[in-house]
């Protein structure tokens, strides 16, 4: 990692340390809300599998009441939890339509305009996260079958693409962050 220096004279490599530790906060929390998803489809799979068996007998198992709603909730907040890592990683498509020759030539600008382009998108969908879950909060809107409200979901949302927008910003800068481990 090269030392960075910001315009206040403030090493940033401590400012890059502690996003990386709270991005390995934030990454893991995304795991648990992805273990709990899959562990409750597996309890709602079972269940509904045991109730066609036990028909047979003429006894029932219900499934998981409010399965769709915390299944619908829990994916919609765990996968905008994955960009940050993602973008930490450079873990994203890149379409080579230039020649060789080119890419050396024009990578740390096709990378700065890349760069610029995903804090741009992160932080306009940042808006309209946080709008989405002002208009839900006044709307009173809940899930119909749990009775939750849903604009907390939008909270690790916001989070969520706030970090992505930080990362593309301290890679923009120009700090490799694959040279540092978050996990």
């Amino acid at each position: 990692m090269r030392p960075c220096v910001c315009a206040h004279g403030v090493m940033m490599h401590h400012c890059v340390q502690l996003m990386a530790r709270c991005l390995r906060v934030w990454t893991l929390l995304c795991g648990g809300v992805f273990a709990a998803t899959v562990i409750t489809t597996v309890i709602n799979v079972t269940a509904f599998s045991l109730n066609k068996l036990t028909r047979l007998f003429g006894v029932g198992i219900p499934a998981l009441p409010g399965y769709e709603d915390f299944v619908s909730l829990s994916i919609g907040t765990a996968a905008l939890m994955c960009l940050p890592y993602c973008q930490w990683c450079r873990g994203y498509v890149v379409a080579v339509l230039l020649p060789q020759r080119y890419i050396d030539r024009y990578a740390p600008i096709l990378d700065t305009l890349a760069y610029a382009l995903t804090v741009c998108i992160a932080l306009l969908l940042t808006y309209f996260v946080v709008l989405g879950a002002i208009e839900t909060y006044h709307d009173a809107v809940i899930a119909p079958v749990l009775g939750w409200a849903i604009w907390p979901f939008y909270i690790p949302s916001a989070v969520s693409l706030l970090l992505w927008s930080l990362v593309a910003t301290i890679q923009m800068i120009g700090v490799d962050t694959r040279t540092l481990a978050v996990l």
